[in-house]
């Protein structure tokens, strides 16, 4: 859908101004004078509502960009993408293990003291 919503909001905004000058009264149905339904208010805030989620959208769509360029400078092919990959799982291999091993000197070392502070 290719619509101008800035026509749409201008033209919402051209009829609220002639309306405010005609006081705001139109016959209804019945012959009776009211306030007119604020089918033109709802459709000033849904013209609103629009041109908030285009902006949220256009500023999600500029930090996706901006993070897609940033993957394609760290990494330019694949290859180099699984190559960063395989050593980041290396990485938090080897750290694990030594997260096991410190664990485990602790529990000892916590069973030592409690065998200790018995005699």
């Amino acid at each position: 859908m290719s619509r101008d919503w800035h026509k749409d909001m201008e033209s919402v905004e051209s009829f609220k101004r002639t309306q405010a000058l005609l006081n705001g009264i139109q016959p209804t149905w019945h012959g009776e004078f009211s306030k007119p339904e604020p089918d033109v208010l709802i459709l000033d805030y849904w013209l609103q509502q629009y041109a908030a989620e285009k902006e949220r959208a256009d500023k999600a769509e500029a930090e996706a960009e901006k993070w897609r360029r940033e993957a394609f400078r760290k990494y330019p092919t694949p290859e180099a993408y699984d190559a960063a990959c395989t050593a980041l799982h290396k990485h938090r291999e080897r750290a694990d293990r030594y997260r096991d091993l410190a664990d485990r000197l602790e529990a000892e070392l916590a069973e030592l003291k409690a065998s200790k502070g018995k005699e």
